[in-house]
């Protein structure tokens, strides 16, 4: 016996709002997962150019031009370098240079009360820059 369409309606409105809390869980994670491994990779080059070149204006804006092929509002980036200075002794040869990147990313389901999450992503190389 086939049902009535006022219960096949009924059915629909009440798995309809469950379908879309699923699909945008979905979307969700799947720009998450994208900026983690764009922060990763961006912590990485920046290390990797940290310890070649010494300069962090150089670290900097390379992490910031890979950082901006995702995303160009930069100001939901923060960069940590370790040691901060470039004249510091612990920044010779041999010792350890370490890039850190935090990212916010934007979360907009009304129904939680963060609306950012945070990605984080950490890079250590060895100097060889003398």
């Amino acid at each position: 016996m086939p049902k009535p369409p006022a219960q096949a309606l009924i059915e629909f409105a009440i798995t309809l709002p469950i379908l879309i809390l699923i699909a945008i869980g979905i979307i969700s994670i799947g720009y998450m997962l994208t900026a983690q491994q764009i922060i990763t990779h961006a912590a990485k080059e920046g290390a990797r150019i940290g310890a070649q070149t010494n300069d962090n204006a150089q670290i900097n804006g390379t992490i910031e031009a890979i950082i901006k092929s995702f995303d160009s509002d930069l100001t939901r980036t923060k960069i940590n370098i370790d040691p901060q200075d470039q004249n510091s002794p612990d920044r010779q040869r041999g010792n350890t240079l370490s890039v850190e990147i935090t990212y916010e990313i934007p979360f907009q389901i009304p129904i939680f009360s963060e609306n950012t999450l945070k990605v984080n992503a950490k890079s250590l190389a060895r100097i060889e820059y003398e």
